[in-house]
């Protein structure tokens, strides 16, 4: 979301996460995952994943699209024409790390179980419902 001037402006969603999952979560989301960890001890000196379902960028481009009205596409690249890609924009060290994050994704490392309930008391938002917001 935070991204979608920028999308928007491009035309599309373009990275090397090709057909990896990502479990992403919403600032709302966290701020309620948060405030039960701070208030209840039963979380104490624990470590959780608190994402949300996981989606490819091919899905996380068509929840953007429906919502926005855009028609926006997904591009693969490859880590290292990203990686170049992300160094000419942000850097040497932020474009390899934001490249590493995207690589992850695509060798599944992003796609974790989500403790969201464990720690909530209910599921994540879905994202049909949040984009639908």
């Amino acid at each position: 979301m935070d991204y979608i001037d920028s999308y928007k402006v491009q035309g599309k969603i373009a990275n090397c996460a090709g057909e990896g999952k990502c479990g992403y979560t919403t600032h709302e989301e966290l701020a309620v995952a948060y405030s039960q960890m701070l208030i209840n001890a039963k979380h104490d000196a624990n470590i959780y994943n608190l994402n949300g379902e996981s989606i490819t960028q091919q899905q996380l481009t068509q929840y953007l699209n429906d919502r926005f009205g855009t028609t926006l596409s997904y591009r693969y690249m490859t880590v290292e024409a990203f990686k170049q890609d992300r160094i000419d924009e942000l850097g040497e060290f932020i474009g390899t790390v934001i490249a590493g994050i995207y690589e992850q994704i695509a060798i599944g490392a992003m796609h974790n179980q989500s403790d969201f309930a464990k720690v909530v008391g209910r599921e994540h938002m879905s994202w049909t419902e949040y984009f639908n917001n």
